[in-house]
């Protein structure tokens, strides 16, 4: 019988054991399937087998690359909410093992890989995919006091805390703000500076707006371009962005003055705009329908996903707008 035809079913050769036939051919040989020692299942053409090319699945190199390798020493390292404290040996497919301590106090072993890759952060209570975030509990800024943390994130993945102002009022701001923002109080303190020096016949707030601001703009020379809202970042971008009712909103940054100008624009004119034209329809109804008004005092909400806005007010329905 030639060695394409031979059976070679129950035959050993390696670590592989002939369980049968396959079908077809490889390379002009019949092919068998073979069961390695691992457990794992190849097929193997009659060439490869019967000259020994082919003695196991694989697993075999995966021990031998492995074997040359030298352990790290992760003694003390942090992955998640494990500690490794200790290696404890080598899997079968030689990869080094590590006990690591939990932070809920379970103990458990772990390939080195997968602690390297972060494919292993816990025991298994979770604790490793929960957020991190600096502790501020306590922490004065101004009249403010941070009390506690909450489950609420902003877009960039800070922390909103919730804060305590010395009048009383209770606010949420992000970590970021908190401790890199310009806000001192709940609000109470500019107001105070405004009852000061501004009397309220002067100026005009409306839904945490100045009226008379937005509606007399002109371009500032107190930032890096000169233009309001536009902000030079190095030697070649500029940041833009926009402020309506306390809040700040980033436009983007762009490779050119002009760019990030036109963008300030579009979107001012949306909001300011937008705000103004809400505001004096509202005033009109509102001389009309005195108890109108008193049943709808004026709002105006604004939305901002990625690069859409959208807004929605006592007088209209919601507009969007992309930019």
């Amino acid at each position: 019988m030639s060695a394409k035809s031979k059976d070679l079913t129950g035959m050993r050769f390696g670590n592989l054991v002939v369980m049968g036939k396959a079908d077809g051919l490889r390379n002009r040989y019949y092919s068998w399937h073979c069961r390695c020692d691992c457990g794992n299942g190849i097929i193997v053409n009659t060439k490869n087998l019967t000259a020994h090319r082919t003695t196991h699945c694989g697993c075999k190199s995966k021990v031998l690359r492995n074997s040359h390798q030298k352990p790290k020493d992760r003694r003390g390292m942090k992955y998640g909410a494990l500690t490794a404290l200790q290696m404890t040996g080598k899997s079968n497919e030689g990869a080094f093992l590590w006990e690591c301590e939990c932070e809920c106090g379970n103990h458990i072993t772990v390939p080195a890989k997968q602690l390297q890759r972060n494919g292993v952060k816990d025991c298994g209570c979770g604790l490793g995919n929960k957020p991190k975030y600096k502790d501020i509990t306590g922490k004065r800024k101004g009249q403010l006091t941070a009390l506690c943390p909450t489950d609420k994130r902003d877009s960039k993945g800070s922390v909103v805390w919730r804060c305590r102002c010395d009048c009383g009022n209770e606010i949420e701001m992000t970590e970021s703000d908190f401790v890199f923002g310009c806000s001192v109080s709940c609000g109470c303190v500019r107001q105070q500076r405004w009852d000061e020096f501004l009397p309220a016949q002067w100026l005009t707030f409306v839904d945490g707006t100045c009226v008379e601001w937005i509606a007399n703009r002109k371009s500032r020379s107190d930032n890096t371009s000169g233009f309001r809202g536009v902000y030079k970042l190095g030697d070649s971008q500029f940041r833009a962005g926009i402020g309506l009712q306390g809040k700040r909103y980033h436009l983007g940054t762009y490779k050119t003055f002009d760019e990030a100008v036109a963008v300030r624009l579009s979107v001012e004119e949306f909001l300011h705009d937008g705000f103004i034209t809400c505001y004096e329809k509202w005033q009109k109804m509102a001389a009309v329908d005195e108890l109108w008004a008193a049943q709808n005092p004026f709002f105006f909400d604004v939305e901002k996903d990625q690069r859409t806005f959208r807004i929605k007010s006592a007088v209209t329905e919601q507009k969007e707008y992309q930019y």
